[in-house]
């Protein structure tokens, strides 16, 4: 199986990526905070046709924040630490055979 993997974006595009999710979580936008999320890489926003694939694939529909959030940024990562990651709409997936818990997991492409 291939796993996904998201396209890269500019730095400048990244930062831009950040303010909005900072101005979304309602952070204030001091130095020291943007030195903090320096390494964090955002990825491209997921559009609306990605959001709606992504809840007919799971069968449900997403929180109105997770929703924003995911046309924000469709995920990202942080450069200090591989482990921690929000997944875009691509990943994110069902942890038990039941369907009955939504996790952000990395998924194949082939949904296993």
């Amino acid at each position: 199986s291939k796993l996904w993997i998201p396209e890269p974006i500019s730095k400048n595009q990244n930062d831009a990526c950040l303010l909005k999710l900072i101005n979304w979580c309602g952070i204030d936008q001091s130095d020291e905070v943007l030195n903090k999320l320096s390494s964090i890489h955002t990825r491209l926003a997921a559009s609306s046709q990605d959001i709606l694939i992504c809840e007919k694939r799971l069968n449900i529909i997403l929180p109105d924040q997770c929703r924003e959030f995911l046309m924000i940024s469709n995920g990202f990562t942080d450069g200090k630490d591989p482990y921690f990651n929000i997944y875009g709409t691509n990943d994110i997936g069902y942890n038990d055979s039941l369907y009955s818990k939504i996790v952000i997991s990395t998924l194949l492409d082939d949904g296993y």
